[in-house]
């Protein structure tokens, strides 16, 4: 049976309502300009509190969820019309426990089927705070994972008799399946249709099957999370997510260039602290 793509999952259950007024067309130079002087806003973004509160309100419909309550809701706004630059608001919502705890809930339900063990979560969200891994890493060592492996190799999942895997004759074995055994083609076709949308052509699972087996899984991941196909998926999730409109073509590939280079936390970062994303908080949130 054939799943859901995975990157239609990466709101990871965060509502956004679609709006009918777009400002105007964000590029990479504009949003990587906008980054770099982050702290310099103008006065009239500094000065102006239904601006300021729509800001905070976005962020936390987008990043958490939910919406704000008083406490909350004036802190943050109160930092921004004390000068604070909105990379560092957005960073204090990426790098925040809560944050990681949805992200990390998320990319259990979405690519392993199930919700986390509590040891699971903690040491996920311990790798976080200590650096070793990001928000937008987790997704691709479960991708990468044996659990994912090992329920890509069932016929439930991508299993077909075309595919070669540990049983030379391909038919499916009439026992038990254990944490040791692999079929490498079901897993190459569980991650296209996950992270694609589509199965593999003959070739490519050919290639990547035996890829798997002579690198890692986690090679075969990490090939084909920066192809074009794949980034420009995750760009235009981002740009409905965040801006709530479809990237223009030129916008597209330039911002596929970007994420390919710089990864998705930056690309996030840089899409959720820029004017435009500022500007259409104030459209979504129109009493601040």
């Amino acid at each position: 049976m054939q799943r859901r793509p995975f990157r239609h999952l990466l709101a990871l259950g965060f509502a956004a309502a679609f709006v009918a007024s777009l400002v105007s067309p964000l590029s990479v130079q504009s949003a990587t300009a906008a980054s770099a002087a982050a702290g310099a806003q103008s006065v009239a973004a500094v000065t102006a509190p239904k601006a300021r509160t729509a800001f905070i309100r976005a962020l936390y419909e987008d990043f958490l969820g939910r919406q704000p309550g008083g406490a909350e809701l004036r802190y943050w706004s109160d930092r921004l019309a004390a000068g604070a630059p909105r990379s560092e608001i957005v960073r204090g919502f990426s790098m925040s426990d809560e944050y990681r705890r949805i992200r990390i809930r998320g990319a259990y339900g979405s690519i392993l089927g199930r919700s986390p063990e509590p040891g699971g979560r903690e040491h996920w969200l311990n790798e976080m705070r200590a650096g070793r891994i990001t928000t937008d890493d987790i997704e691709r060592q479960f991708f990468a994972s044996n659990e994912y492996a090992q329920k890509a190799g069932t016929p439930e999942r991508c299993w077909e008799q075309d595919v070669p895997g540990i049983w030379s004759t391909g038919e499916w074995p009439n026992r038990q399946i254990h944490e040791t055994d692999y079929f490498p083609g079901s897993f190459v076709r569980c991650l296209y249709r996950d992270l694609m949308g589509r199965d593999p052509d003959k070739n490519g699972l050919i290639v990547w099957s035996g890829h798997s087996v002579q690198y890692g899984r986690q090679s075969v991941v990490d090939a084909l999370w920066v192809t074009p196909e794949v980034a420009r998926s995750r760009v235009s999730d981002m740009y409905a997510l965040y801006l709530q409109r479809s990237p223009d073509a030129k916008g597209l590939a330039a911002w596929t260039d970007f994420i390919r280079a710089n990864g998705d936390t930056v690309t996030r970062a840089v899409l959720t602290e820029s004017a435009e994303y500022y500007a259409l908080a104030s459209k979504r949130f129109p009493e601040g």
